[in-house]
């Protein structure tokens, strides 16, 4: 067996404890042979949620493709950015698909927790979320629960260790009762123990403005809301509500109620109250001296000065007892400020804030009775209303227009309460101010308040002292007086409610001056001012229509009710009156109401007899019907109003009626009715004036030869015209509108007729002088109608004497007038014979026909026997 040879390799010489190894710099070291191997490798655990989550079909996603449960599980994550991310990517899902705000509880509860946290950007992210997108989705339809829960979180937050999200905790409180007011009262109490605490911290009150004012604005929503819940509280415990009483709540103490039991959740509230308003008051003292101090009212102080006042203000209000020791105590440090920033010189700007802000506590000031008399706050409304210069420069008109508002209703108790030399010197302040103001300024509805009060108000309390009865107040009451129809006249037919204040005090001032013969007499004077409110008559008698047409029923109401307490209706007056009632766009019922009201004054000795016959006689001739043409609903497309002529017609009779004898009525009427007859006015009217007669007395043969005989004229006239509504056949029964028109038209010709014999007489005459083309005694109307066609003229006399023959009350007359008719027929007879008068055979059959009719109609009138004739 051969043997191996021998590794032919050379063993190195020496001997080599380790190999020594090159490493490159910056490589990173091996770990050593015996080190311990710590990974830990282990599967995913796949949960059915999170496989659902991967499988995105079907599922609302935003951009970056998340869901909405995965956004709501970031919103907790411990990275601030994931956190801020994840209610951007909420916001932008809500908006792209606004169905999965339904899961709207678990979103807002889940969403909540994230005002207590502790980044401020996502704070406020949340709080543009809940602002933008889910309160505006949801408002209706977030559950009580939802929002109670809302309330609980902004609770925890504002208890919080940090003052940033305490802070924060109140803006989410204005944002929450913004949308839901009724979630303050569900923790009411919690709330305004929180803001007690927050308000103590003078850090933040007198160093940090930005953040007092996001917590005042809360607040100021939060007494808001309580304010008028206690004040529908008081009204529903108010149980009898007479005029004094109504006349007391308008003075000074009108915040005062009747009754302070409220309802177990408000009175817990209130109680808390009482102790935020002392730091209220520290509140603003202790800002307003920091800026007397720094000669400076920037913007954040200014706005931060002004949200604290109207938390005072509100608090005042709601609190009630202006004269209990703890407020009234407050309210007189409040005082020692007042008027505050006269330390220093400031530019016009700041003067404007401290005027501003002076006001405000001027009007603070007023609720309570022993501060309203002090001589500084008195000073500062006087010179408010005259705007003369006082601690700063004078106030403009726009600063009294716009800040002057909330202290009119405390003049008339400051004037009531006030020394006699002050009272002066406000009246004269006061009615400086209320001469000056525009109709149109919202401090108008004020003033007349104001006046109402001084006017009326303390004409009937009974606790007015005597020294309101001087002859001072009654000269102011006289220039204010004046003052109101100068006011309507401005307004126009614009700002309505404004004229209806007007309308309203004057209204009331003529119901309560019949007891004062003086101011009575004032009122009367007013008349002049008014009519133009009416209407008047300008140059070549045209009528200038006022604003009264174009008021609204209430408005015209009271404007009516104004002049029934006039004592002396003028002629000019009753003039403007007249013509506005001419109108046709005046409304029916109220054109009764106006005719109404003047009859109920002329029965109290207000308006003459003279001055009322000829308003009444006035509207039944110059109201103009339309169309001429007889038709009482429509005609092309407008509507009649012939039927309102007619109730007109009907209402004024019986006013006549209700004037006692009217056979004398008649006499002091009848020279006006014999002009106006004279000038041959419209068929509707003519009807109007011969009803008027027949109305009041249609025995006419007492009155002269002349004016009846002038009658009869004109009745033979107003009868042919009325013949061009009767038919072909004369004999027909028609019930047609011409037909109806006809006879409508006659009616009043038959009583007079019936009433006086020689005047049915004399008007047969006529007809038979019109029939024979005797046109001299006719107008010239008739020659152009009737001169041409002789069968014209026969058709309507017989038309005429056929319609009288028919009427059995007028048997008698016409049996005295047989003679006439008789002659009637025998002239029909020989035109029919006359080349003169029927040249062709067409006008000699007609006259025929309506010789056969009328022939016929009176043979039976011919045969009566006297004794079987009717009455």
């Amino acid at each position: 067996m051969v043997r191996s040879k021998p590794s032919s390799s050379k063993k190195p010489k020496g001997g080599v404890d380790f190999k020594k190894i090159k490493r490159k710099i910056g490589r990173k070291l091996p770990p050593p042979k015996n080190a311990t191997n710590t990974e830990i490798k282990s599967k995913a655990i796949v949960l059915p949620e999170q496989s659902m989550a991967a499988d995105r079909g079907g599922l609302a996603v935003n951009k970056r493709g998340l869901t909405l449960a995965e956004l709501l599980n970031q919103t907790s994550h411990h990275n601030v950015k994931i956190r801020k991310a994840a209610l951007h990517g909420l916001k932008e899902l809500f908006i792209k698909y606004p169905s999965e705000l339904m899961l709207h509880k678990p979103i807002i509860e889940r969403l909540c927790l994230r005002m207590c946290d502790s980044d401020r950007v996502v704070r406020d992210i949340l709080y543009h979320l809940l602002k933008t997108v889910i309160f505006p989705s949801l408002k209706e339809d977030i559950p009580k629960s939802t929002i109670e829960a809302l309330i609980k979180y902004i609770i925890v937050a504002m208890t919080h260790i940090s003052v940033d999200i305490r802070l924060t905790a109140f803006k989410f409180l204005e944002l929450v009762i913004a949308n839901f007011p009724s979630s303050f009262f569900m923790s009411g109490s919690e709330v305004l123990d929180n803001y007690a605490d927050i308000l103590k911290n003078s850090q933040i009150h007198i160093h940090d403005k930005s953040k007092l004012k996001s917590i005042l604005g809360a607040l100021t929503q939060c007494l808001s809301l309580l304010s008028s819940k206690v004040s529908k509280e008081d009204g529903s415990n108010e149980q009898v509500c007479t005029e004094q009483s109504i006349a007391q709540q308008r003075l000074l103490f009108a915040f005062r109620p009747s009754s302070h039991e409220y309802d177990s959740g408000t009175s817990s509230i209130v109680k808390k109250l009482e102790d935020v308003f002392p730091l209220l008051v520290n509140c603003f003292r202790e800002s307003a001296s920091l800026v007397d101090a720094t000669s400076n009212i920037d913007d954040r102080s200014y706005d931060c000065l002004v949200s604290c006042l109207q938390c005072i203000n509100l608090a005042t209000k709601i609190l009630h007892d202006m004269e209990d020791f703890a407020i009234l105590g407050n309210l007189q440090k409040l005082s020692e400020v007042f008027p505050f920033g006269q330390k220093n010189i400031y530019t016009e700007k700041e003067d404007d804030r401290f005027f501003i802000l002076n006001v405000k506590v001027a009007e603070i000031l007023l609720l309570s009775e022993r501060i309203s008399q002090s001589v500084y706050l008195l000073e500062f409304i006087e010179n408010f209303l005259l705007r003369k210069a006082g601690t700063h420069s004078s106030p403009t008109k726009a600063h009294v227009e716009k800040h002057f508002g909330p202290l009119l209703p405390f003049i008339p108790g400051i004037i009531l309460k006030a020394t006699e030399s002050w009272k002066a010197r406000l009246l004269e302040a006061f009615t400086f101010a209320f001469k000056d103001c525009k109709a149109d300024s919202k401090l108008i509805l004020g003033f007349l308040s104001a006046i109402n009060e001084m006017l009326i108000s303390w004409n009937t309390t009974c606790e007015q002292p005597a020294s309101n009865c001087s002859d001072l107040l009654f000269d102011y009451q006289i220039t204010w007086m004046r003052e109101l129809p100068r006011i309507l006249l401005q307004l126009g037919d614009k700002h309505v409610s404004v004229s209806k204040a007007v309308l309203n005090l004057l209204s009331r001032i003529g119901q309560t001056s019949s007891s004062n013969t003086h101011r009575r007499t004032e009122y009367d004077n007013l008349q002049w001012q008014l009519k133009e409110f009416y209407a008047v008559q300008i140059i070549s008698g045209t009528i200038s229509y006022g604003p009264f047409l174009k008021h609204p029923p209430d408005s015209q109401e009271l404007a009516i009710s104004c002049f029934y307490h006039l004592s002396n209706i003028g002629s000019d007056f009753l003039e403007s009156l007249t013509s506005c009632c001419l109108c046709n766009e005046l409304e029916p019922s109220t054109l009764h109401r106006i005719i109404e009201v003047l009859q109920s004054s002329y029965e109290r000795g207000y308006l003459d007899i003279a001055g009322h016959l000829d308003f009444l006689a006035t509207l039944v001739v110059r109201f103009r019907v339309y169309p001429e043409k007889y038709c009482i609903e429509k005609s092309d497309g407008k509507v009649s109003n012939r039927r309102t002529y007619m109730d007109l017609c009907d209402h004024i009779f019986e006013c006549f009626k209700r004037m006692g004898d009217t056979s004398l009525v008649l006499e002091i009427l009848w020279k006006k009715i014999i002009v106006e007859m004279s000038l041959m006015p419209p068929m509707d009217n003519m009807n109007g004036l011969l009803g008027m007669i027949a109305a009041l007395d249609n025995r006419t043969g007492r009155f002269p030869e002349e004016d009846v005989n002038n009658l009869s004229r004109w009745i033979s006239f107003y009868m042919v015209d009325a013949t061009l509504y009767v038919p072909e056949n004369i004999e027909a029964v028609s019930q047609n509108d011409e037909n109806l028109a006809f006879k409508f038209y006659l009616m009043p010709c038959i009583s007079l007729l019936r009433g006086n014999h020689k005047l049915c007489h004399s008007a047969l005459e006529l007809l038979n002088s019109f029939m024979m083309d005797d046109n001299s005694l006719f107008p010239s109307r008739f020659d152009v109608s009737y001169s041409v066609e002789p069968s014209r003229r026969v058709h309507a006399a017989a038309s005429i004497v056929l319609f009288l023959c028919g009427e059995m009350r007028l048997q008698r007359a016409l049996r005295s007038s047989k003679s006439v008719i008789k002659t009637i027929l025998q002239n029909m007879q020989n035109l029919l014979g006359s080349d003169k008068f029927a040249r062709t055979i067409e006008e000699k059959h007609k006259i025929q026909c309506a010789f056969d009719q009328l022939k016929k109609g009176t043979s039976k009138l011919q045969c009566l026997d006297a004794d079987k004739l009717r009455v």
